[in-house]
């Protein structure tokens, strides 16, 4: 943190994990539901009901799930929070 402080770099304060910052959590979410309903009994059950269900969602489903909504980019703008790509 004291770096980021250093070179004057605003730290968002959300967790690492969020789903907000992670696009393919909201997929994942929805093909863990998908999976769950399907009462999978062992392990090469789950891997073909993870491939079917996987190849049922579309792939503009996948972009509006992956979809940032606007409500965040509104908040970090009123913020002036700036992203930065670390390399």
């Amino acid at each position: 943190m004291e770096w980021f402080k250093n070179k004057h770099i605003q730290v968002l304060e959300w967790p690492s994990q969020s789903p907000d910052l992670n696009p393919i959590e909201k997929p994942w979410k929805e093909l863990k539901t998908a999976v769950h309903k399907c009462s999978p009994s062992n392990l090469t059950e789950l891997e073909l009901f993870c491939k079917e269900e996987w190849e049922k969602i579309s792939v503009s489903r996948c972009a509006k799930l992956i979809d940032i909504p606007q409500a965040t980019y509104s908040c970090n703008r009123s913020k002036r929070w700036r992203y930065k790509v670390l390399t």
